[in-house]
């Protein structure tokens, strides 16, 4: 997206972080595979580390896991999502790369590692990513002299990025624009109505940025980064664009915020495919938003109560902190993944299969540390760092619903499971609770409140779990409105929402447009 708008971001470049995992201890490893297998040698043995080169068996004595995973990972970048329109056109735009993607498909079977990396890409396991988000994954991380990127100025920047694009293009962004309905004339989307009666009519389409459950009950959406991907590349296709946010930050879960000094970030922090090097990331290729919710009569009730049903991830913890560095090392890492317990969650009436899916993606069994002014200094005053400690998506709402933000009942929750947020950081700054100078604790209330998100959701997941059967569209059954984000294919994560963004804009334009930017981006 980033390349279709000609919009820099500036990355800072690195390749190793620090897992804590509960056999092994603490060890710092590297992107690529190569090293992970000396990891696993060290701490493993010899017989896991051969078993890891060896996926799977064969008579010839298995193969490197870089060589079983090609295929799947030339696959996924063979067709960048740049290309895919949800309409009859997508075989001329998805043409060019047919020729590239014949290969003979491999079994993957995957175990502990896939599923923290897939989990910490989608927020599922292994088995509910989907193939062409590992594929892109391995392509990505295990490719030779593969590094991270860290956009400078954090998830900001990326946001600033896109926004600039959508402006330079000739879009409108309006901040503190509250949606509160879908305006339908003729049996199509005609246009929104903010909050105090303003009217903004579409001659195209209204595309939607609130998740698909926020959508029904007409909550207020957001210019999140699906909604400024569809945006900035409409714009750059020459179409008129207003995006709508109701708060006063674009962004939606990207955003940040500034205090003392400090830049917090609501979203992740682990990136890559975002600097101006060769990348299938769909951010780096190419996000608008109007925000609205149909009234009932506009859409069939079996398409409502599908998108009602819709599985949900589940909420987060959030920990976020500005400490004294005093006397930290220079080498403090930047990401510290910490998994409690392999097994949690393990029940021994429960089927081996869910056991499997479960333990990874087990309430608060994996938190994610980041510190990113290690790597850019600007987002914390001088001898200052910023922390965000997160359960990424495994936090229940359950706990929490119905909650009164004020009572005591909710603050000694919230105390009680922040804990294990603090305890993540303590295995990188021991001494962190004497050095906070700021320190602020979101619960799944927060991000509900905050982010305007049902539940506090993380997104939505399973469009190919058993039973399913077409590749879902942004397009709804109401004419003129469609959808975008992550509670819609192909889900959570910013590779996967910058790609949903893509597919919407691309699907509203003609094609010989489309094929005027993907000619800029991938060739």
């Amino acid at each position: 997206v980033l390349h279709a708008l000609d919009e820099d971001l500036p990355c800072v470049y690195y390749n190793t972080w620090m897992c804590h995992l509960p056999e092994s201890g603490s060890f710092l490893t590297e992107v690529g595979n190569d090293q992970f297998n000396e990891v696993l040698a060290k701490y493993y043995g010899a017989e896991a580390a051969q078993e890891w080169k060896a996926l799977p068996p064969s008579p010839a004595g298995g193969q490197d896991l870089k060589e079983f995973m090609k295929p799947l990972a030339k696959a996924s970048t063979s067709l960048p999502s740049i290309a895919v329109r949800s309409d009859p056109a997508a075989l001329i735009t998805l043409s060019r790369f047919f020729p590239k993607i014949f290969s003979n498909p491999l079994d993957v079977t995957l175990q502990n590692w896939m599923d923290l990396l897939c989990f910490l890409l989608s927020g599922k396991p292994a088995d509910g990513t989907l193939a062409a988000e590992i594929g892109y994954m391995f392509d990505d991380w295990y490719r030779p002299n593969a590094s991270l990127e860290f956009p400078k100025g954090g998830s900001e920047a990326i946001v600033d990025a896109l926004v600039r694009g959508l402006k330079k293009f000739g879009g409108e962004l309006r901040l503190r624009s509250h949606v509160e309905e879908v305006l339908v004339e003729g049996g199509r989307a005609a246009g929104v109505q903010l909050r105090g009666g303003q009217k903004i009519m579409a001659s195209k389409a209204v595309i939607s940025n609130a998740t698909v459950w926020d959508l029904m009950p007409m909550l207020p959406p957001g210019s999140g980064l699906g909604g400024l991907c569809a945006g900035a590349l409409l714009a750059r296709y020459g179409m008129k664009v207003t995006v709508c946010e109701s708060h006063s930050i674009p962004g939606g879960a990207c955003h940040a915020w500034k205090r003392d000094g400090y830049t917090f970030e609501s979203g992740p922090s682990l990136y890559s495919g975002m600097s101006d090097r060769p990348s299938n990331n769909p951010i780096g290729q190419e996000r608008s938003s109007s925000n609205c919710k149909p009234e009932a009569e506009s859409v069939p009730a079996e398409w409502k109560q599908e998108k009602e049903e819709q599985p949900q991830c589940e909420s987060f913890m959030h920990l976020h902190l500005g400490i004294d560095a005093t006397g930290l090392p220079d080498d403090l890492e930047i990401h510290h993944i910490v998994v409690n317990d392999w097994d949690k969650g393990a029940d021994s009436s429960l089927e081996l299969v869910f056991l499997l899916k479960l333990r990874v993606a087990a309430p608060q069994n994996v938190v994610l540390v980041s510190i990113a002014s290690v790597l850019d200094p600007s987002l914390a005053p001088e001898g200052k760092h910023v922390i965000h400690a997160y359960t990424p998506g495994n936090e229940p709402y359950s706990i929490w619903e119905g909650l009164d933000r004020n009572s005591a009942e909710y603050k000694a929750l919230k105390e009680e499971r922040a804990e294990v947020l603090w305890r993540a950081v303590e295995k990188a700054i021991p001494d962190v609770r004497q050095r906070v100078e700021i320190e602020m604790v979101g619960t799944p209330l927060t991000q509900e409140r905050f982010l305007r998100r049902k539940n506090g959701t993380y997104g939505a997941y399973g469009w190919f779990e058993e039973g399913g059967s077409v590749v879902p569209s942004p397009d709804t059954p109401l004419e003129g409105l469609y959808c975008v984000g992550d509670s819609t294919f192909p889900g959570p994560g910013v590779p996967a929402v910058a790609a949903g963004g893509a597919i919407c804009a691309n699907s509203l334009v003609p094609f010989w447009k489309h094929l005027e930017v993907l000619n800029k981006v991938c060739n």
